[in-house]
């Protein structure tokens, strides 16, 4: 029977990890207005709900290293410009992450997640026909809220009707992206439950995934679709024999369409842009990929191993042979501020938690937790909203499968 019997506190819990993502994108007296909802959300679950925290054993390792070890060297080095950015950054999002845990449940995730995904591939279809219809798109955001750079929503709207891509409820295609893959994941996910390979809603999603014309959408959708290739719950010789040569010449012809058309040429005039050599206009590739690397070969070999915390790392970029391309802004992509943050060993510690959220038996979770990598050699989305998003669905998919298991 269809479980429907939800606390209020799974329903809060569960809806905020959905929509929290939704508006990441805005800022309220210049701190992101996500971290002020966490902040309340925790103190929910804390002092009104009373949530006994229970910390996962091998994220106990990872903590009791990242909130010591590098603040020492940090100390040492004197890269302590932001020094008590190591402890609420890091504090607020894994208190987070904990308290959630306990109140979550994937198929009520799931009902919330489907609603916000179909009403935002909705309004990006919506956007899509207008500008085929009139030559402008419309855009949906919060008029009176300012936006992580800190234009104001109201202005940024008065311009996106030039736009050359749909967002949807986003301020970049490739915000809408990040937020779909969790979802693709996760609908893969029961598809493999059922010993099947796709159904209709795959299908469609990432179809917009096509659409958007997003890099970091195509690496996610690639990423998520080979995992769930290799660890779907279907027979090997299925794969191989049918599913393989199928996908195979889908992609073979679906490729040479797509890049014939026009809107291929304006994908794959961009792929120049992951050349670390690349001198072109637009450098977001070389920016977000490589730059974060270059900064951290540039520290002394100490500091490589472990690392100068959360609160650290900007001073790193500042000293660093590099610190004339930053101009005024401090973007890395999340690994490459992992590695500067928390240096090997830390780095290292927290693979084994990815490695625990991880479970054949639901091979969404993979996806996810390699989705989760793939878009952080990209992107910059360090203990924010999203990436809380991308670790506590696998989680929530292992806990509810241990809980059918009791």
């Amino acid at each position: 029977m269809e479980k429907n019997n939800y606390s209020k506190v799974q329903r809060i819990a569960c809806f905020s990890l959905v929509c929290l993502p939704l508006l990441q994108c805005y800022n309220f007296l210049g701190t992101a207005l996500t971290k002020f909802l966490m902040l309340g959300l925790v103190a929910y679950f804390a002092f009104i709900v009373r949530t006994k925290p229970t910390v996962p054993t091998k994220l106990k390792f990872f903590l009791l290293y990242a909130f010591t070890v590098p603040q020492v060297f940090a100390i040492i080095s004197g890269n302590t410009s932001e020094f008590l950015g190591s402890f609420i950054t890091l504090g607020l999002f894994f208190a987070a992450f904990i308290f959630f845990m306990p109140h979550l449940d994937v198929e009520l995730i799931r009902k919330y997640y489907r609603v916000t995904i179909y009403v935002a591939i909705g309004v990006f279809l919506l956007q899509e026909i207008s500008y085929y219809v009139t030559g402008a798109r419309f855009g949906v955001l919060i008029p009176f809220l300012d936006l992580y750079n800190g234009t104001p929503a109201s202005d940024f709207l008065s311009t996106y009707s030039s736009s050359n891509r749909s967002c949807s409820i986003f301020v970049e295609p490739s915000h809408f992206a990040q937020y779909l893959a969790p979802y693709l994941a996760l609908s893969l996910n029961v598809v493999s439950q059922q010993k099947r390979f796709f159904d209709l809603e795959s299908i469609i999603i990432s179809l917009v995934f096509i659409f958007l014309r997003s890099g970091n959408g195509y690496f996610l959708l690639a990423s998520i679709w080979i995992v769930h290739f290799l660890c779907c719950n279907m027979s090997m010789l299925k794969k191989i024999f049918i599913i393989l040569p199928f996908a195979a010449i889908l992609i073979v012809y679906s490729f040479t369409y797509f890049s014939n058309s026009e809107l291929g040429e304006q994908v794959l005039s961009r792929t120049e842009q992951l050349d670390p050599n690349y001198i072109g206009d637009s450098r977001s590739g070389t920016i977000r990929i490589y730059r974060g690397f270059w900064v951290y070969a540039s520290m002394p070999s100490y500091l490589k191993v472990f690392g100068v915390g959360l609160g650290g790392v900007n001073s790193v970029i500042d000293n660093s042979p590099l610190s004339w391309s930053f101009e005024n802004e401090h973007y890395v992509n999340n690994v490459s501020c992992f590695l500067m943050a928390f240096g090997y060993i830390g780095v290292f510690l927290l693979v084994i938690f990815l490695f625990s959220l991880c479970s054949r038996k639901e091979p969404g979770s993979i996806a996810l937790i390699v989705a989760f990598i793939c878009l952080g050699l990209m992107e910059s989305f360090l203990c924010d909203s999203r990436m809380l998003l991308y670790l506590l669905l696998p989680y929530a998919m292992i806990y509810c499968n241990k809980k059918l298991i009791i």
